[in-house]
């Protein structure tokens, strides 16, 4: 019965892997598909001379943080599958996902005056804290494991 699980769990694990590189090369297509809409969204910003206008800036720069979303969330599928660290890709994941949204913080939003500053707030001490657990995870995985 041993050998039944055993061949179960090997071939779970390769349907897994299979999956993963599905969602890898899905992640390659979102990611020129991407790039282009980068590329046509600056053109049309320096066609309508709207290059000026912060808030279509402000859309261009949400674009490329969205890109490098989809890099790191890539190279964490493919440290996955070669069984290397992954916790410092994903904390690199979540880090620019928060920053990402900090982008689109508008106070007009709210309905109240204290309301924005508590969101700000929160939102501010979520970025300190992936910040610090970022710089805890590459100080921590950059240390060689001592034999015990």
């Amino acid at each position: 019965m041993a050998t039944g699980r055993t061949e179960l769990a090997e071939r779970s694990e390769r349907t897994i892997q299979v999956l993963i590189l599905v969602a890898l090369y899905a992640l390659v297509a979102a990611f020129c598909i991407g790039v282009f809409d980068l590329l046509f969204g600056l053109y049309r910003l320096l066609t309508t001379g709207r290059f000026g206008d912060p808030g279509a800036v402000v859309g261009l720069i949400r674009t490329v943080l969205s890109l490098a979303i989809v890099v790191e969330v890539h190279g964490a599928l493919v440290a996955y599958l070669k069984d290397g660290p992954v916790r410092r890709l994903i904390v690199g994941v979540a880090l620019i996902a928060v920053a990402r949204e900090t982008l689109s913080f508008r106070t007009a939003a709210f309905g109240s005056v204290r309301a924005p500053v508590t969101g700000a707030l929160g939102v501010g001490l979520l970025l300190v804290a992936l910040g610090v657990l970022y710089y805890t995870v590459a100080r921590v995985g950059s240390r060689p494991v001592e034999a015990g």
